[in-house]
């Protein structure tokens, strides 16, 4: 059977409660597709989806299988009711998988290139597995190279700040868009030699001051999906587009620009220049950031950074003593002058490496840390590492 569906919905209690004696479960909450395709979904919520390679439905009760993988990675049109379904034989078991991933605040949303835990962290050290395009079946196999997906925050600087365009109408009768939705974009006119069919731009908004600390260099934005440019009308510098994902209602007044979403893990590269630099803002709207999270540096290509390069983070001075200083209370001293910052060696806290670029500023994601780093931390590039 195959059903289209225009927007996410749940099967069971459209608009208001439950219906009695059935239990709501993140079946019909697909990620990101605009189809279901696989067995029927009868009047219980029972769905007979194929096993792989044998063409028969999963049998309730069977247990997890033995090859089952320690982590999946999510495809078009899964479901965490599916993956469960196929892997331990009996879809309402999705609970069960949810409490392996707590990065996942509500089951009925997963995303594309994510990954879901099958088992219990304990168990991990297994490589995940990739659905294949054909919902009929999941195939045990290798994953591509790892990376870092922007789903909902991205950062722009000013460069890219500029070069932006503006979703200005749409011939669709309502007001919140979705995918498929066809739209009217307007750039300036300086942007004509850049807009081209089948580009496919990043729509944001700009984060509110409460979600993101202030950066000299750009700004931390929400991202909301993406666009297909069409066509593009250089006498009007408009530009026909289509709404190709969307994470939420996206609504006239959205801006889209030319945004790198998703960043492959790089070699290291030995850095040819010595180079200080300061962290401007974070991909998280965090005030403490540690291992594997992203960073945003306020140097870039001109000053020649390139990808692969390392940098580390290093603090100085006694952070105790300074926030005594500031404060209106005063606890005693035990010493009597402090010392300033730049009269104490410098500590080393983290690596971090470069992982994209741009003119004036660079992406890097933090691989070791030792300590907690904060924005306005200072990054050092040192020649021959």
């Amino acid at each position: 059977m195959k059903v289209s569906r225009t927007v996410l919905f749940l099967a069971l209690g459209l608009g208001g409660a439950p219906l009695a004696g059935a239990a709501l479960t993140p079946a019909a909450a697909q990620a990101q597709d605009d189809t279901y395709e696989g067995g029927s979904f009868d009047g219980s919520g029972m769905a007979d989806v194929p096993e792989a390679g044998n063409g028969h439905g999963y049998r309730l009760g069977a247990g997890m299988r033995p090859d089952t993988p320690a982590r999946y990675v999510i495809r078009r049109g899964d479901t965490l009711w599916d993956v469960t379904g196929h892997f331990y034989g009996d879809p309402f078991l999705w609970p069960r998988v949810w409490s392996y991933n707590p990065e996942v605040t509500n089951p009925h949303w997963i995303y594309p290139d994510g990954q879901l835990r099958l088992v219990p962290e304990a168990s991990a050290g297994v490589p995940p597995v990739v659905a294949p395009r054909d919902r009929s079946r999941l195939r045990i196999g290798r994953p591509s190279q790892g990376g870092v997906l922007l789903r909902e925050e991205g950062f722009l600087d000013h460069d890219a700040l500029r070069e932006t365009g503006e979703i200005v109408g749409s011939p669709e009768d309502h007001m919140m868009l979705m995918p498929y939705d066809q739209v009217y974009v307007q750039f300036e006119a300086s942007q004509d030699a850049r807009v081209s069919p089948g580009q496919e731009w990043t729509i944001y908004t700009e984060a509110v001051p409460d979600e993101a600390p202030a950066a000299e260099v750009g700004t931390l934005v929400r991202i909301y999906g993406i666009v297909r440019i069409d066509g593009y009308d250089r006498e009007h510098h408009t530009a026909r587009a289509t709404i190709m994902e969307a994470l939420e209602p996206i609504e006239r007044g959205h801006r889209i620009a030319a945004m790198t979403r998703r960043f492959d893990d790089v070699a290291a590269r030995r850095n040819d220049r010595d180079l200080r630099a300061r962290v401007v803002a974070s991909l998280r709207p965090r005030t403490l950031l540690g291992d594997q999270q992203v960073v945003f540096l306020d140097v870039g290509e001109e000053q020649g950074v390139q990808v692969g390069n390392r940098l580390f983070i290093v603090r100085q001075g006694d952070t105790w003593q300074s926030e005594i200083a500031d404060s209106a209370l005063d606890p005693g001293r035990t010493v009597e002058q402090v010392r300033a910052a730049g009269e104490y060696p410098p500590e080393v806290l983290a690596e971090i490496r470069v992982v994209s670029t741009r003119p004036h500023t660079c992406t890097a994601m933090v691989t070791a840390s030792t300590r907690e780093i904060t924005i306005g931390d200072r990054a050092e590039m040192r020649r021959g590492y």
